[in-house]
């Protein structure tokens, strides 16, 4: 967590990140949109904008040491990034269920 510098710090001196920088900026992002799509709220806008998120580190610190996310450390976002994208529509495709379930079992259609 880069907002809290738990588990471990990103920053030299083991504190959290500086204020007006590039990664409080994700870490605001991370701990925000993960709430909201934990609560299931706006979980389309935020699971966009998490995957955006996402694609800039990959781009920004991953791509230029190996295209592969798997062989350049710290993490992978490849796969956080397609997980978090299928909350996306996931939301959409529960409700469509719920509601053809509710209506057979009303004897509606079908």
């Amino acid at each position: 967590m880069k907002l809290f510098a738990f588990p471990s710090a990103l920053m030299p001196n083991g504190g959290p990140v500086e204020l007006m920088s590039q990664f409080r900026v994700g870490g605001v992002i991370e701990v925000v949109g993960g709430t909201l799509l934990l609560l299931g709220l706006f979980t389309r806008p935020i699971a966009f904008l998490c995957a955006g998120e996402l694609a800039v580190i990959y781009w920004q610190f991953h791509f230029p040491q190996s295209p592969w996310p798997v062989t350049s450390p710290p993490s992978a976002p490849g796969p956080s990034a397609s997980t978090r994208s299928g909350v996306s529509p996931l939301g959409r495709w529960v409700r469509a269920m719920n509601r053809s379930l509710a209506l057979a079992g009303r004897g509606v259609g079908a």
